[in-house]
């Protein structure tokens, strides 16, 4: 099976140093071919980061001798069509590929585990994605399950998957009665959210059509019961997560996970799934209650604020 790499990179040069460090360190034995997409800069701030990460990657190819392609776009055209059209131009040329960001590190038995995956579960109609990163960690489980969560944080597919996504607005919208309260994990997490703020252009992003196009097609996503990549992108530099640490990992495998399983999805996962989305919505989404309790408690400290200031004034006056 014909296998690539691809890394998508913009501006962050320590994060791509970061990210392709942990490729080499993982892709020793595998030796897959990597292809770089970097996308043009935005505005005149953004042009020195950019040009300091392109010569970065010209000068790690010149030292390197696997097959390593640098395709750097001439203008900006933002991640979502660097992703796309970088992976239909990858579809053409190989079975299959491992698709990671400039902002995450990877286990040294990723592309190890991504490849038998790949190679297992090829004739599969079933399994469409294969996940690197998850939020979970339940050694009980085994090594790997179904989940119809789909994670982009380190992941793979097979062109003749990836070829069927699916983008049109549309369409996906007419099919909101099925689709919403599966792909928000029965209702625990408001991801449906994330394809309204691409109707309204509030968010121009890829992910969510790619897990609709899974959900489509009655797919699934095998997972690891522990990641095997890491997100280092919420530190403020990123131009779609917000500053956070909620997402940090530790790629705590101490060999490479066996990816036999069952092609249904895991119930027990998706309980212990449920739970953690549910505390993750409370602290992004909370409700209508919580909101306005915190609204009338910072209503009274400015009240208690501007009194004491008043108690001053007529102190100072008297």
């Amino acid at each position: 099976m014909r296998i690539a790499i691809a890394v998508f990179g913009y501006r962050r040069l320590p994060h791509l140093r970061r990210c392709l460090s942990s490729i080499e360190d993982a892709n020793r034995d595998t030796k897959f071919p990597l292809h770089i997409f970097l996308d043009g800069y935005q505005g005149t701030d953004d042009a020195p980061n950019v040009s300091a990460l392109r010569q970065y990657t010209r000068l790690y190819q010149q030292n390197r001798p696997l097959l390593i392609e640098i395709i750097e776009r001439p203008r900006n055209i933002g991640l979502k069509h660097n992703i796309i059209s970088g992976l239909n131009q990858l579809a053409t040329a190989y079975d299959a590929f491992i698709v990671l960001e400039e902002d995450i590190l990877i286990s040294r038995y990723f592309l190890e585990y991504a490849k038998d995956c790949l190679t297992f579960y090829s004739g599969s109609s079933r399994i469409w994605h294969i996940n690197g990163y998850t939020e979970l960690s339940l050694y009980a489980l085994g090594d790997t399950v179904c989940t119809r969560a789909m994670r982009c944080w380190g992941w793979a597919t097979w062109s003749s998957k990836w070829t069927q996504l699916n983008t049109d607005l549309g369409y996906i919208l007419s099919q909101k009665s099925r689709l919403m309260y599966y792909v928000n994990i029965d209702g625990t997490y408001d991801y449906w959210r994330q394809l309204t703020l691409n109707q309204y252009q509030k968010l121009n992003t890829w992910a969510i059509f790619w897990y609709l196009t899974i959900a489509m097609s009655n797919g699934l996503c095998l997972s690891p019961t522990r990641s095997l990549c890491a997100h280092t992108g919420n530190d403020g530099t990123g131009t779609n997560v917000a500053l956070s640490d909620y997402s940090s990992s530790h790629l705590s495998w101490d060999r490479k996970p066996s990816c036999t399983s069952q092609e249904l999805e895991d119930i027990d996962y998706l309980k212990a799934l449920k739970i953690y989305l549910r505390q993750q919505n409370k602290l992004h989404y909370p409700s209508p209650f919580v909101k306005f309790y915190y609204r009338l408690k910072r209503f009274f400290l400015r009240l208690r604020f501007f009194s004491v200031l008043l108690f001053l004034a007529l102190f100072m006056i008297i």
